[in-house]
């Protein structure tokens, strides 16, 4: 989980059952991307899928598959925080493990 999701789903999410269920796809696809995702716009190799956070639909997840390592990295946040989030992925280096 990158930046601040732990603290995003432990507080901000009322209900974490749709959260979790997403994020279990993830871990069952190992690498194929399940339905419900879609990409996110200019910012290759990223997906997006919003969930209930437990009040309303405006939950988002963010998530990159990691070939070296085998595994999701994952950012947990809000639709309000979208153009912060989106700006921040995009600086990430493509070819690292894990962001700044």
């Amino acid at each position: 989980m990158l930046r601040n999701s732990i603290s995003v789903l432990a507080i901000e999410y009322g209900n974490r059952s749709p959260l979790f269920r997403a994020l279990y796809e993830l871990h069952e696809g190992d690498a194929r991307l399940p339905t419900g995702w879609k990409a996110v716009q200019g910012v290759p190799a990223w997906w997006e899928r919003h969930v209930s956070n437990g009040r309303d639909n405006t939950g988002r997840i963010y998530a990159r598959f990691l070939a070296a390592e085998r595994c999701w990295v994952v950012l947990v946040s809000h639709k309000a925080e979208q153009p912060r989030d989106l700006a921040w992925i995009k600086k990430l280096d493509p070819d690292a493990s894990v962001g700044p």
